[in-house]
């Protein structure tokens, strides 16, 4: 197949020959810097310019984002790209050309190159996850297979199916019994879960008398994986492999994956994991799952962090201290490691993919959005700094318009190293077409770009200040002039006002005029409450003793002008007020006034048998009555 990569202005067309045998690269082929277009794609809206390398439309590959890999096969800094098929095939791009085609056992879930031990040249390990095995291949060639342990099934799971066996119950009562686990979060092996999904009566019995004697076993099934550092931060530093798994666990290998380090589980099936610091001295794993909620694991033991998600993540990255998830509503979230949410970015279309941009030789890192339709967004923490409209039919973006017919679907994304590039952008399409684009140099460093959607129009709108009015600088110039004795004077008032409210604040705890009392042994909580809409009311009194030992012969009084107001009780009697304990009191009263009924206050006081000064006051406004009176 021939293709050939467009340009833009007067730079010259190039031309591929793309061979479909993957052990005769072509002999024209060109090494990847060769193929880079220097010109500048005009007809995109972005800030980031991105070099068209490479495009081959019929590379057919069927693949996701975690089954891409950008690794250095051979340990001399020619990074090569490594593709796990859907069709059951291990592809190596080396530049422009496949050069070589390895067959997997089982459908690839995820593919992780890493290093297990120091050697040199440093050559890296390529590990494929394929149900319960890792497949873990060196030079390219098998060298060891690790298998996931059986889960545990649950005890309870167990004796229904004993019970089933036995004829003990039928299995409606084991469908029942089966769903109450499984809304009490119990994980179910498979059998259980189809006997769940079986609606028919009759098929209930059916299939109870045909599996009842099968083993109960739950079969281990890869859901996500990545690698973690273990001592050091170098690019060829030792690293596990951390995997999760259907059953909902985390399992973290020794670097041969020879045996476990550590495994948690979760309540839910992992979808994404983020890996970061060193497992010998402090590391953090950030786990999205299926129920729409996110943990955090820190050496080795689930926090307290959860992120609780309105819809299902899409897609989970995590950049220095923010963790980004892409939701279903097409949402992406920022949240801090502590699981406060900082911010959130809402996009035009459905999420597809997301990936980090990290750029090793600037250290800048941004995040890359795939969506729906057909835009590569990048976004350098809040601010979208390049917006790159992808076409899947050719080497060159298509202009800047939503909903165009060309809009390109990304199934599977990579940035990293590929070959002596170290920005280089893997980009694979739901037609199968693969693409290379080249983060230019003069774009490395995102931080000192400007954002798309710039400032706010307000901040161009000039502030209305007044001018300088006479006064105005007369009291600038006597504040230049005596700033010590207006400080003086300021002060002076200052602590005048402090004494005066001291004083008062005296005067009512002696008067005991105030709703709490301090005097001298005794500690007295009053509240009042005033109940009706008039002429009739209902005083209600809660007196709690605060102290430390209890009072006895309380008598509350309420003090009123008889003209205005009847109170039923006028003088109640309370024998003892117990510590740590709340008294009800209540009394009615009537208002005896329609027009003057509210002007004055009720006064209550709580007082001690032998003192002429109440315990403590309490001042109740009466409103006005509602319902006039009838003569």
């Amino acid at each position: 197949a021939v293709v050939s990569t467009q340009s833009t202005g007067d730079i010259p067309l190039k031309k591929i020959n793309m061979s479909s045998n993957p052990q005769n690269p072509p002999a024209n082929s060109l090494p990847l810097k060769d193929l880079i277009d220097d010109g500048l794609n005009s007809n995109t809206k972005q800030n980031v310019n991105w070099l068209n390398a490479w495009h081959d439309p019929v590379a057919n590959i069927k693949a996701y984002s975690p089954l891409l890999e950008l690794a250095d096969l051979y340990g001399d800094g020619d990074f090569k790209l490594l593709i796990a098929d859907l069709d059951k095939k291990l592809k190596v791009y080396k530049g422009t050309s496949l050069v070589s085609e390895h067959n997997l056992l089982e459908i690839p879930v995820a593919l992780v190159s890493y290093y297990f031990e120091q050697s040199t040249p440093a050559i890296p390990a390529v590990a494929v996850a394929s149900g319960p095995y890792i497949f873990i291949y060196h030079n390219l060639k098998p060298y060891f297979k690790f298998t996931l342990p059986l889960p545990h099934v649950d005890p309870i799971e167990t004796e229904v199916w004993n019970d089933l066996k036995n004829e003990k119950i039928d299995g409606n009562r084991a469908k029942e019994i089966f769903k109450s686990a499984n809304d009490n979060g119990k994980s179910l092996s498979q059998k259980s879960m189809d006997l769940l999904a079986i609606q028919d009566q009759t098929k209930v019995q059916e299939f109870v008398k045909i599996n009842k004697n099968q083993p109960l076993v739950q079969p281990a099934s890869i859901t996500c994986m990545t690698s973690l550092k273990k001592t050091r931060e170098d690019t060829t530093a030792v690293s596990s492999l951390v995997v999760g798994t259907e059953s909902g666990q985390v399992i973290i290998l020794e670097p041969n994956a020879s045996s476990i380090l550590k495994k948690i589980t979760v309540n839910s099936p992992p979808s994404f994991l983020a890996a970061s610091g060193l497992f010998d001295v402090e590391y953090r794993i950030v786990i999205a799952c299926r129920n729409g909620r996110i943990y955090t694991m820190k050496n080795g033991d689930l926090t307290g962090v959860t992120f609780e998600l309105e819809v299902p993540a899409v897609g989970l990255v995590r950049i220095d201290k923010h963790v980004y998830v892409g939701c279903t509503d097409n949402v992406i979230h920022a949240y801090q490691i502590r699981g406060k949410r900082a911010y959130s970015l809402y996009m035009p279309a459905p999420i597809l993919n997301m990936e980090l941009l990290h750029h090793s030789t600037t250290n800048s890192k941004a995040l890359l959005v795939a969506l729906a339709n057909g835009e590569l967004r990048m976004y350098y923490e809040k601010s979208l700094i390049s917006i790159m409209q992808l076409d899947p039919t050719s080497s060159t973006p298509s202009a800047y318009v939503i909903g165009t017919q060309n809009a390109a679907i990304v199934s599977a994304m990579k940035f990293g190293h590929f070959g002596r590039e170290t920005g280089a952008l893997i980009l694979v399409f739901k037609g199968g077409a693969l693409q290379c684009k080249i983060l230019s140099r003069t774009s490395s460093n995102l931080s000192q770009l400007p954002a798309l959607s710039g400032h706010p129009v307000e901040q161009d709108i000039p502030l209305k200040v007044p001018k300088k009015t006479k006064l105005y600088v007369e009291q600038t110039l006597r504040e230049r002039d005596g700033p010590i004795e207006m400080h003086r004077v300021f002060q002076r008032e200052l602590y005048k006002l402090r004494l005066a409210t001291a004083r008062s604040y005296y005067k009512v705890i002696q008067d005991t005029q105030g709703p709490l009392s301090y005097t001298a042994g005794t500690s007295i909580r009053l509240t009042a409450q005033v109940q009706g809409i008039g002429p009739l009311f209902k005083l209600k009194l809660l007196i709690e003793n605060t102290g430390k030992r209890s009072l006895q012969d309380i008598t509350i009084t309420f003090m009123h002008k008889p003209e205005l107001y009847n109170v039923s009780t006028p003088v109640i009697q309370i024998p003892v007020l117990v510590p740590e304990l709340s008294y009800k009191v209540e009394a009615k009263l009537e208002s005896l006034n329609a027009e003057n009924g509210g002007e004055e206050p009720i006064r209550v006081f709580v007082c001690p048998p032998n003192s002429s000064l109440p315990l403590v006051t309490a001042i109740i406004n009466i409103p006005n009555p509602e319902i006039p009176f009838q003569t």
